[in-house]
């Protein structure tokens, strides 16, 4: 290909950005990738405070099995030093905790765990039964099963328990959905349950940033640039006018921003605040955990408008390098917009509070609030899941990729900026 060929602008460096770029490179296509922060990885991103603790701006996971995960990642699984949660969780009913455990990584046993008011035993077949299916369906089936119907109404129709609906899948579905009321689609939960049971949850040893990282690590050096912030697009000669007036002109334009940004470029309106969910996640340093180290989530399953905790992760426990020796860090998540509207300080009040119920006043109060991280835009609103029709232009040489256009994931934010580069290129 001749030197003088204009390259294809990528513009954002997040997940769907920088799988764009791999594919590209992949290809032998010049590209270069233009991101407005001072490092890629977007919605991945990750702080080192001065004291040694890594605190990953919003409670995030890396499925490992996740297939576009496994296409980029697979090889550098090992160098990441992924460390895993336990199979399940615990949840808090009634002042006291009940564990619900994976029978698929913990044996048969852990069926029994289900009891404690979480679940019937008709609930315990059928949640056998769901797990046979999903391990025996494609990917590609299970996003696009039962179309237009949502998560809630399908556990509903499949024959769950009130019992097991409020108590176990909305807190801890809820949570990775952003939706305590479980509006995503079913084909979107059937996916998701499909990783969460026969994978493992894990955190890389320097945090969500480092996936972000390995992701940009082959890719040649120069056509990342950093800090480099897009004012303008002239979409008719496909060219990009930087923040610093530098003019930049492309063979294509891949816009993989958030589709608040995408929207600015394209002189389009821009997605209502309803097309986002929200999360906050505090911080706290403390001397010890708040509880055993099960390497198990802790969920509130109270669906009260007044409770702000809705899970507690200890990640110290799971990777003992997000703190420095001798330290526990503790991140406590709240979904929804409450949380969003309080000072640190009304915040730290409230989750002390609920907490205190937990683990006890004076646990409780011996922490130390080390941030807070609000997220207004921490997830799409889950559109029907499933894949999108073939990758299209939105105008000549323009494209847009996201998790926004596919469906609210890690994966489906990979996938979409795979499929827009093989699209463009074909």
């Amino acid at each position: 290909m001749p030197d003088a060929f204009p390259p294809i602008l990528i513009i954002g460096g997040g997940a769907a950005g920088l799988a764009a770029a791999r594919t590209l490179h992949a290809a032998g296509r010049p590209f270069v990738l233009l991101e407005a922060a001072d490092t890629v990885g977007g919605r991945l991103r990750t702080t080192r405070t001065p004291d040694g603790f890594l605190l990953d701006h919003g409670f995030q996971i890396l499925l490992t099995s996740y297939p576009e995960a496994r296409r980029w990642l697979g090889r550098d699984y090992a160098g990441l030093g992924l460390k895993s949660f336990r199979s399940g969780a615990r949840i808090r009913l009634n002042n006291e905790w009940v564990s619900v455990l994976n029978p698929l990584k913990e044996g048969l046993a852990a069926i029994g765990h289900l009891g404690g008011g979480i679940a019937t035993w008709p609930d315990r077949l059928r949640l056998a039964r769901l797990a046979a299916f999903v391990q025996t369906t494609s990917n590609e089936a299970l996003l696009t099963h039962a179309p237009g119907i949502t998560a809630r109404r399908f556990f509903t129709e499949y024959g769950f328990s009130s019992e097991i609906i409020d108590r176990f899948f909305r807190p801890f579905f809820g949570g990775v959905f952003l939706d305590r009321d479980l509006t995503p689609a079913a084909g979107l939960f059937l996916f998701l349950f499909k990783q969460f049971i026969t994978t493992d949850a894990a955190l890389p040893a320097n945090g969500i940033q480092a996936v972000a990282e390995a992701l940009a690590a082959p890719l040649p050096a120069g056509s990342v640039r950093l800090k480099t912030p897009v004012a303008h697009l002239d979409l008719d000669t496909l060219t990009v006018t930087l923040a610093s007036g530098e003019r930049v002109t492309g063979s294509a334009i891949i816009i993989a921003t958030e589709a608040d940004v995408a929207a600015r470029l394209l002189d389009r309106p821009a997605p209502p605040p309803a097309a986002w969910r929200a999360t906050t996640v505090a911080y706290y340093a403390a001397a010890t955990p708040p509880a055993p180290a099960d390497k198990l989530l802790a969920l509130n399953p109270a669906s009260t408008a007044a409770a702000l905790v809705h899970n507690v992760a200890v990640p110290s426990d799971i990777a003992s390098t997000y703190a420095p020796s001798g330290q526990t860090l503790i991140s406590v998540s709240s979904h929804g917009p409450a949380a969003l509207a309080l000072s640190d300080t009304a915040l730290d009040t409230a989750l002390r509070t609920e907490l205190a119920a937990w683990y006890g006043d004076a646990v409780v109060r011996a922490w130390r609030q080390l941030a807070v991280y609000r997220l207004p835009h921490a997830l799409p609103m889950a559109d029907p899941a499933g894949a999108p029709a073939r990758p299209a232009p939105v105008r000549p040489g323009v494209w847009v990729c996201g998790d926004y256009v596919y469906y609210p994931s890690l994966n489906a934010a990979l996938a979409s900026g795979r499929l827009v580069a093989e699209a463009l290129m074909a």
